[in-house]
This record gives structure tokens, C-alpha cells and sequence, in this order.
């Protein structure tokens, strides 16, 4: 930490722990806003607290002296003063070094705001503004209210420690995760976000500290079962997916990432575990469905969904590559494409046409999305094309919906091949009227998915003789618990003859989630949003290739946790009710 020597061990850490601190102090108050200053002066300082939140995220040094001046009704409140004037000493550093411009990129703020934003402060001489009077010194700033006042601090609405965060924190640090599947180190470079506590990026930092990439894990499923041996990653985010794919399967990546920061951080990372640019090639562009102007022979940045960049197609960068161009002549280009703007998705790929129209090319796209229009235009373009493709759709949490089929569900099924082959246990159970459909999915698993004969475990009915479901059901719960109560590891699977009766049995067993399904989609969410550790299907109203796609559904989905745990620990809290 320099400059501010003796702030305490808090400030010294490459973690934003005063920032933590402050979001869960907040969170067990349940209030984020509202309160009264603690440090002289009496009243509520929520729009205060606004004002500099707002700040927090982009700094040009006169909008923060503006609201120093504008504070003047609050000057007692010394502690909003020094919130303002920590990002004063920040933005100031950032303009020393010419940093201040990538803030602005960063900020997904677009140019023509950025100027306003500016504006609404000083005007257009902002730059030769470089002091602000009286301003305290952020050591004495540190002294007052972290190395003295602590406790207090941390009680108020100011957001003072995510600003002292953002003044101190070393600006990228290096992690190692592990592959999930091979247990391959790669390393990633990444940033923090104090002044966003419940950000992704934060979230991000936090699965890779769990020694994870932060990798939607079907993705990771089907780029291994397929054996692919490129990818092209369009919005990379810090490059975990691509970063996988070339440090644990030796693939050829390519990474196209508009934002300087987020593509700097890739190349880090592309470095630090020992690639070239022949192994990942990263272009700091925008992509869509046709390229930008060039302007006296320069690529011309243009205006897109988050600001300016340079704007490329999938088509002119693969051109514009000889690794990528002479694999694709030999045939030795078999890959995945992955995307995630959010937003644009359908462009990425009408400006992908020529790549995708090789036969030896991308064999697995996938799209991040949770728009339908997006996907229906998406499938619209990929009917257009002169060769068949799977196209999913992995939501924003790993959950996969076919889109098209061409290959008999091969790449909806691998996945959950691997999951099962992996050590994830099966329990079927079923009535009289459930039994065929039971033997049918009991018969994919393991001879369409490839299951091992001891994942799975069968607790009857075995004859077409008339039974209760309520016994089969409480059988196949009671099993299931026993085996274990985490649905990473095993998970129940249980038929009647509409579904109903077995699935109202089930959830009558006291540690049992239980979903009735009928469609890839209720497969789908009951396990990202509701966690069913018990699969409930109708033996006389589901049709076994139905049956088979939602089961694989069901396998492949992963529970996305967050704030719908809390809603789980609410729904299991009813059993204990009267």
C-alpha cells in the first residue's frame, strides 16, 4: 500500500475486506440507505449516501468537488466529507497517470453520457482543476474513522470504507483454480469491485477463491465429452471459459473483449500461466454481424450497446488469424463457440456465417442468454445455415435447453453422462402405473448415458401388480437421504401414473424437494431456482423421448443458490411448523 503507511492490516490485504464488512453490517441492519450521521451532525443523510455510491464507480475530479461544496448543508457530517474527498484523492491519482479515461471505459457509461456527466460538473475545463480547499489528508482520514472510530463507521450509511477500498487495493491479483474435472491448475488474473459488494465481479472472485473457474459447467461437460480442440469466446468476461479450455485440453482459444481493462486482464492471465498468441489470441473489440469503419486506414471506434470500441465480426477475425485460418483450411478447427454480450447475441452470429459454413469448423455454440427473442433469432440464423448445429442456451447459471437436435440429443445427453460417470447417484422408484416409464429411464441410464451399474439404485415397484404409490414414494425418499443430502451427489427420480399422487407423497418426507415436470423448462428450473432433489414424471401422461430429455435436464442442472437459498431455508423451515 502506498502513501498510506500504518492504515492497518485491513487496507494492506489484495481483498476488499472493509467493503465486506460494511455489506453484511448493512445486510443484518436490512437497510442500505437510510440512517443518521454518527459523527457530529443529526439528520438522515440517505441522499447523501446516493451521491456518493454514484461516484464510487466513476470519478472525474470536479463532479466530486461539486458535491464537497454541495455537502456544505451537511458540514458537520464529517464523515461524508471524507467519503467524497477519498474518491477526490483517487480520481486525482487516476488523472496523474492517465488512468481516468479506462474508469470512463469500464463504467459502461457511452461517450456522449460520459461528457454530460462531466459537464454537470465544471464544464468543459474540468481537466485544469487540481485542488480542492481544504481538503483532509486520507491518512488523517484513516486515523479518525478506521484506526479510532472503527465501530462507528461501520455502523453508518456513508459509504466511506468502499471508498478507502478503492483508494488502497492493489488494482489485479492472481488466483489459481483447478478444473473440476482434471484438477489442472489455471491461473487468473482479476479485479475487485468494492464499490459493487453483490457484484458478478465479486461473485466471480469468490467461485475462483473456491478453487473453481468461473465456467458455466456444462460448458466445461461438453467441450471435454465432445473432445473439441478450439474456442472462440465472445464477451469472455476475465476469460475463465477460454482460459480453461487451453490451459486443461491444450485447445486453441480466441477471446474478443471490447473493454481494455477486461481484455488486458486475459493477456495477464494468457502470460501468467505460460500461453502465447498463438495458443489465445485476445482482441480488444466489440463483436456483431458486420465490422466498423476505417477512417485514413484506422480502425474507427463506433458507438455499441456499452460505450465505444473498435467492431469487428467472428468472420474478420478469424481472416485476420493464420493459426485460425490454417486450421480451419485443414480441418483441424472442431470448437465451440460461446457468447455472452448480453445483448446482440443473434449479430455475433449473422456476422459468423463464413466460420460457421466450414463442415471441419464449430461444431457446439452456445449462447448465455435468458431472452427468448434473442434465442428465437439466434435459431434463426442457425436454420439458415448449409450445415446442422446444437444450439443451447445456458441461462446465466449453466442450465441447458436444446434449441435444435440433429444429432439425436447427443449433446444435451453428454453431459450428463459425464455428471453420472463422475459418481452422481441415481434413486428411481415407482408405482404400478409408473413402471414402464421407470424401466425406460432406468434402461437410458445406463445404456444411453453410460452410467455405472452402482450409481443407480432401484427401490421397486417390480411388477405391473396393483400397489400404493405413498410406499414407493417414502422407499425411494427414505433411500435417497441415505445415500445423501446433497444434490451434487445424488438425486431421486420417482413415477405414478400422472405424477401427482407420487410427488405429493414424496413431499410429505421430511428433507425432500420434489418437482413434477412435464417439460425441459420445469426440469430446468426446479433445479436452478427451487434445488428438487426428487424428480417427479407421469407414466401415463409423458412420452419417453419427453421423459429422456427432461431427466437429462434435470441431471444437468446445477441449483444457482444466492437469494434463492434463502427462499429454500424458508420452504424447509415450514416442516418444523405446526
Amino acid at each position: 500500500m502506498k502513501g498510506l503507511e500504518g492504515a492497518g492490516a485491513l487496507l494492506e490485504t489484495e481483498w476488499p475486506l472493509l467493503s465486506l464488512l460494511s455489506t453484511v453490517h448493512r445486510t443484518i441492519l436490512q437497510d442500505r440507505t437510510e440512517g443518521d450521521c454518527p459523527f457530529e451532525f443529526q439528520g438522515p443523510i440517505s441522499a447523501a449516501v446516493e451521491r456518493m455510491t454514484e461516484v464510487g464507480a466513476v470519478l472525474p475530479i470536479p463532479y466530486i468537488a461539486r458535491h464537497l461544496v454541495s455537502l456544505e448543508s451537511r458540514r458537520d457530517c464529517r464523515i461524508l466529507r471524507a467519503t467524497l474527498t477519498v474518491h477526490y484523492h483517487r480520481a486525482k491519482r487516476l488523472l496523474e497517470t492517465s488512468l481516468l479515461e479506462d474508469i470512463f471505459r469500464y463504467s459502461h457509461i457511452r461517450a456522449e453520457d460520459q461528457e454530460a456527466f462531466i459537464e454537470d460538473a465544471l464544464g468543459p475545463s474540468w481537466k485544469a482543476v487540481d485542488h480542492v480547499p481544504q481538503l483532509q489528508s486520507a491518512q488523517s482520514i484513516i486515523t479518525e474513522f478506521v484506526t479510532h472510530n472503527f465501530t462507528v463507521t461501520l455502523s453508518s450509511r456513508a459509504p466511506l470504507l468502499e471508498a478507502l477500498d478503492l483508494l488502497t487495493l492493489h488494482p489485479r491479483v492472481t488466483i489459481e483454480a483447478r478444473s473440476p474435472s482434471t484438477e489442472e491448475p489455471v491461473h487468473y488474473t482479476q479485479m475487485v469491485f468494492p464499490h459493487r459488494a453483490g457484484s458478478d465481479g465479486l461473485i466471480s472472485n469468490r467461485v475462483r477463491a473456491e478453487q473453481l473457474p468461473y465456467c458455466t459447467r456444462p460448458f466445461i461437460d461438453l467441450f471435454a465429452a465432445m473432445k473439441l480442440t478450439s474456442v472462440i469466446e465472445v464477451g469472455p468476461h476475465l476469460g475463465d471459459c477460454v482460459l480453461w479450455a487451453v490451459a486443461v485440453t491444450g485447445a486453441i482459444g480466441m477471446a474478443a473483449e471490447p473493454l481494455k481493462q477486461l481484455a488486458e486482464m486475459i493477456r495477464a492471465s494468457r502470460d501468467t500461466n505460460g500461453f502465447n498468441s498463438s495458443s489465445l489470441t485476445v482482441f480488444e473489440v466489440a463483436v456483431s454481424d458486420k465490422d466498423g469503419p476505417v477512417v485514413g486506414g484506422a480502425e474507427e471506434p463506433i458507438e455499441y450497446i456499452w460505450g465505444r470500441a473498435v467492431v469487428k465480426t467472428i468472420d474478420s477475425l478469424v481472416e485476420s488469424s493464420e493459426t485460425w485460418r490454417r486450421m480451419l483450411l485443414e480441418g483441424r478447427a472442431a470448437g465451440a463457440l460461446k457468447i455472452h454480450t448480453n445483448g446482440g447475441e443473434d449479430a455475433v452470429l449473422r456476422g459468423a456465417l463464413q466460420t460457421l459454413s466450414h463442415t471441419d469448423g464449430i461444431k457446439l455454440i452456445m449462447v448465455n442468454t435468458n431472452s427468448f427473442k434473442v434465442l428465437s433469432s439466434c435459431y434463426d440464423v442457425i436454420l439458415s445455415l448449409p450445415r446442422a448445429y446444437d444450439l443451447f442456451t445456458t441461462g446465466h447459471h449453466g442450465a441447458l435447453i436444446p434449441l435444435a437436435a440433429p444429432t439425436e440429443h447427443k449433446l444435451l445427453f453428454e453431459p450428463a453422462t459425464a455428471r453420472l460417470q463422475n459418481g452422481l447417484k441415481l434413486v428411481f422408484g415407482s408405482d404400478h402405473a409408473g413402471i414402464d416409464l421407470k424401466n425406460e429411464m432406468i434402461d437410458f441410464v445406463k445404456n444411453t448415458l453410460k452410467a455405472p451399474e452402482d450409481c443407480i439404485t432401484d427401490v421397486g415397484t417390480f411388477t405391473h401388480e396393483s400397489i400404493d404409490y405413498p410406499d414407493f414414494a417414502e422407499k425411494a425418499c427414505k433411500t435417497l437421504l441415505s445415500i445423501s443430502d446433497d444434490t451434487t451427489k445424488a438425486l431421486g427420480v420417482v413415477m405414478c401414473g400422472s405424477g401427482l399422487g407420487i410427488s405429493m407423497s414424496a413431499n410429505k418426507c421430511k428433507g425432500i424437494r420434489c418437482a413434477l415436470c412435464s417439460s425441459n423448462y420445469d426440469a430446468r428450473y426446479s433445479r436452478l431456482h427451487n434445488n428438487a432433489n426428487v424428480l417427479a414424471m407421469g407414466g401415463r401422461t409423458t412420452g419417453v423421448e419427453v421423459a429422456r430429455e427432461i431427466l437429462a435436464t434435470y441431471i444437468n442442472t446445477d441449483f444457482e443458490g444466492g437469494r434463492h437459498q434463502r427462499r429454500i431455508d424458508k420452504m424447509m423451515a415450514l416442516e418444523n411448523k405446526n
